[in-house]
């Protein structure tokens, strides 16, 4: 079954992917429960990608109306298969790939984002190395969101630093941690 946008102004469209037994493209499922948990908080946003494959997590945050998409990713395969899609969907004035390794992307990050979303692959179990990076960078804004994406069999990392997890989300044998900051002890929504 071919891989698609699911909603906003790119709906339906067919999305290429790389093949290889360490490719792993979210499934339309996950990619309809990580954007219905996120529903009002894509418009306008600017958007991280990390582990990016095809894109097509950050294609599907720029159709439902992200302000732009940065969409990080070191494999060749998958970094040339996203450029394709982003070029057939006329998306190069509003996604930048970027060819590195996603946490020294994050270290060496000078921006700040309103939504970074993760999905490694599960067997390198870097989720609490991700939350740690993103809370000790402040790589999101107020009131941002951080989604990491790992196997449903590993525990959730309750937190890092002012960011909590928010919610849980299992789909067979993909678990999705939803993390927002806590601001004075208040959960900021």
């Amino acid at each position: 079954m071919p891989l698609r946008v699911i909603a906003g102004e790119l709906r339906g469209r067919s999305l290429a992917t790389a093949e290889g037994r360490r490719v792993r493209p979210s499934s339309g499922l996950v990619r309809g429960a990580i954007f219905n948990v996120l529903q009002g908080l894509t418009e306008g946003a600017d958007v991280l990608d990390l582990y990016a494959g095809s894109g097509a997590l950050g294609i599907e945050a720029l159709s439902r109306g992200a302000r732009r998409a940065v969409l990080v990713e070191r494999d060749a395969r998958s970094l040339e298969t996203m450029r394709r899609n982003i070029a057939a969907l006329t998306l190069a004035d509003r996604a930048s790939v970027v060819n590195s390794d996603a946490l020294g992307y994050l270290v060496g990050c000078g921006e700040r984002f309103d939504l970074v979303l993760a999905d490694p692959p599960y067997d390198q179990k870097v989720a609490a190395e991700i939350l740690r990076v993103v809370s000790d960078r402040q790589l999101l804004r107020e009131d941002g969101v951080l989604v990491i994406q790992h196997s449903s069999r590993d525990d959730a990392v309750p937190g890092a630093g002012a960011l909590t997890l928010w919610k849980q989300k299992k789909h067979g044998k993909t678990a999705v941690d939803f993390y927002r900051s806590i601001i004075l002890g208040n959960e900021s929504l």
